[in-house]
């Protein structure tokens, strides 16, 4: 009896550990398929999952350059900018253009405004009661940000203005005159960060 029993349990045993190695074969060949798919469809694939994941706003627009602000070795924001034709001439000229931020430091959106007018007015763009109007549509529309987050700004061919959070449209302005000014704090010859504005728009040092 005694036998009859432990040879009912062996065969238990057996039927389970062929069950489970059969199983762990499926698993294993489910995993080496994907990492086979991986290595052969290479940087393409994480070419446009940066694309689909990293900037979705506008399908069609190509990277022109990017660049980092730090401030006292601390990273502010990492940039990037995009065209329908991944190069940039001039603002007017380059439509659409979009300008992709990714903040690394919590700064509040009241913040964020009274810096851009700040570089309006060095930049001389237009009125003070115009950059007063614009800077206080900024506040409204632009959220307080933190590590990762990101903002993007978007000028489309009828030069109406389209602000994205974290790839997400929140708002849009219809002023033809206000996006290129917002963007002119990057792009502008005389901006306030030369070395910027050339990663920005691919232009090769020397």
């Amino acid at each position: 009896m005694q036998r009859s029993i432990d040879h009912n349990q062996t065969s238990q045993i057996k039927r389970r550990y062929t069950l489970a190695k059969s199983q762990c074969e499926k698993i294993l060949t489910q995993l080496i398929m994907t990492v086979m798919l991986v290595i052969a469809t290479g940087n393409t694939a994480i070419a446009e999952s940066m694309t689909s994941v990293s900037f979705n706003t506008q399908s069609g627009l190509q990277a022109v350059g990017t660049g980092t602000i730090r401030w006292f070795g601390f990273t502010i924001y990492d940039a990037s900018l995009w065209t329908g034709n991944g190069s940039f001439s001039n603002l007017e000229d380059s439509l659409p253009v979009a300008l992709h931020i990714t903040y690394r430091k919590n700064i509040k959106s009241s913040a964020l405004a009274a810096r851009t007018k700040e570089e309006w007015e060095r930049l001389e763009i237009y009125s003070p009661v115009e950059r007063g109007k614009w800077e206080k549509q900024l506040t409204d529309i632009w959220p307080s940000v933190k590590p990762g987050d990101s903002i993007t700004t978007l000028v489309t061919n009828d030069r109406r203005t389209h602000f994205y959070y974290n790839n997400e449209l929140i708002n849009s302005i219809d002023d033809p005159e206000f996006g290129i000014a917002l963007l002119s704090i990057w792009l502008h010859p005389d901006t306030s960060q030369p070395a910027l504005r050339s990663k920005l728009i691919g232009q090769r040092d020397g």
